[in-house]
C-alpha cells in the first residue's frame, strides 16, 4: 500500500498542542498568584483563569490527537496494512483528514472511538455503551453526527481532487466509517454508509466493485504534487 501523509502538519500541531496546554497551565497559576497578591485585580485574575483553562483544554485535545501514540492515523495504517500498492492511504493532504484511493475510487475514512455496540435501525444509528461493573444504567443515544460528518468530509474530498485533477474524469467518492475500538460491535445491517470494524475493513475494500480511480500510478503522481506543496 502506498502511504502518504502531512508530517509537518503533525508536528506544528503536536508542538502548538503541548505549548498550548503549558501556556494554558501557566495563564491559571498567574490568575490564582494575582488573586491572593492583588485582590483588587481579582476580575483581570477570573478572566485570565478562564481563558488559561480554555487554551489548555485545546492544547490538550490537539496534542492528544497529534502527540500520542498511536494517534488516529496510525490506527487506519495498521488496520489497512497488507494491501497492495493498487491502494493509497493520504492523512492531512486531500480536504478529508484521512483517505483512501483505490481500485473502487476514493473514500473518505470517517474514524471512531465507541466501544460497545453500534447499530443502524430506521435510518439512524445508535451507539450502545458497554455494559458497567457498577448498577449503573446503560444508555443507547444516536450517532446524530455520524451522516453529517460523512457527507461533509465527501465534499471536501470532492473539491480537493477537483483542485487536484482538474483535467481528470470524475472519480468514484464515497465514505467508509471505521470504528478503531477494539470492544466495538457492529451490527448495522444495510445501514446509509459504508461501515465496518478495523480487524474486517481490509477484506471489505477487497470486495468492493472497481469504479473511477486513480491507477497506481497516477497515486504516485497526485502525492508527490501534495507532499511537495
Amino acid at each position: 500500500m502506498q502511504h502518504y501523509i502531512n508530517q509537518g502538519l503533525v508536528r506544528r500541531n503536536r508542538s502548538l498542542g503541548r505549548w498550548m496546554m503549558f501556556g494554558g497551565l501557566g495563564a491559571s497559576l498567574i490568575a490564582v498568584v494575582i488573586s491572593f497578591v492583588a485582590p483588587l485585580y481579582i476580575f483581570i485574575a477570573l478572566g485570565l483563569m478562564l481563558a488559561g483553562g480554555l487554551i489548555s483544554q485545546i492544547g490538550t485535545a490537539l496534542y492528544n490527537r497529534f502527540g500520542r501514540s498511536p494517534r488516529l492515523d496510525e490506527l487506519i495504517d495498521e488496520s489497512l496494512k497488507g494491501l497492495d500498492d493498487r491502494f493509497g492511504l493520504f492523512h492531512y493532504l486531500l480536504g478529508s483528514r484521512h483517505v483512501i484511493l483505490g481500485p473502487s475510487g476514493a473514500l473518505a475514512i470517517i474514524p471512531r472511538a465507541e466501544r460497545g455496540e453500534i447499530t443502524f435501525e430506521d435510518g439512524r444509528w445508535f451507539h450502545t455503551p458497554p455494559k458497567r461493573r457498577f448498577p449503573l444504567r446503560t444508555r443507547r443515544r444516536e450517532l446524530k453526527d455520524l451522516i453529517p460528518e460523512s457527507q461533509r468530509d465527501i465534499r471536501r474530498l470532492e473539491r480537493a481532487l477537483a483542485r487536484q485533477l482538474p483535467d481528470h474524469d470524475p472519480i468514484h467518492i464515497d465514505a467508509l466509517v471505521i470504528f478503531l475500538s477494539d470492544d466495538a460491535q457492529l451490527s448495522a445491517g444495510s445501514g446509509t454508509l459504508i461501515a465496518a470494524h478495523r480487524k474486517k475493513v481490509k477484506a471489505l475494500l477487497r470486495t468492493f466493485p472497481r469504479q473511477a480511480t486513480l491507477n497506481e500510478k497516477e497515486i504516485r503522481s497526485l502525492a508527490a504534487r501534495l507532499t511537495r506543496s
